[in-house]
């Protein structure tokens, strides 16, 4: 990472060095410190260029992509289904209470007309 966070220093050298106008010396300046920044670039290009992952094709990357997707839609479909089933429970049970309420206050109506 190193390399990385020199670059920027680098380059400001060069720039610095460039709006020097001191003859020979100031050109060698320039040399060196453009010479160090190509240095220093290359190093981070290959660093960069042998990190792990980033080797997928742009179609790999869509069929990933979509492939993610569809996980992300059947997930989705399955929690709804999941939500309409526990609220088929829900009312199951709701509908089961009420009739045995109803049937309960109904037997104790027929007992008390007998």
């Amino acid at each position: 990472m190193a390399t990385f966070s020199s670059l920027l220093p680098a380059l400001v050298d060069v720039l610095e060095t460039s709006q020097k106008q001191d003859g020979h010396a100031s050109k060698q300046a320039l040399l060196h410190s453009t010479n160090e920044f190509k240095e220093i670039l290359t190093r981070a290009k290959a660093l960069a260029a042998n990190l792990p992952g980033g080797d997928m094709s742009l179609s790999d990357q869509d069929e990933v992509i979509q492939m993610l997707q569809k996980l992300r839609d059947y997930k989705r479909q399955d929690r709804l289904w999941n939500l309409w089933n526990r609220w088929l429970i829900i009312f199951d049970r709701a509908q089961l209470s009420l009739f045995s309420r109803l049937t309960m206050s109904g037997s104790e109506n027929e007992e008390g007309n007998k």
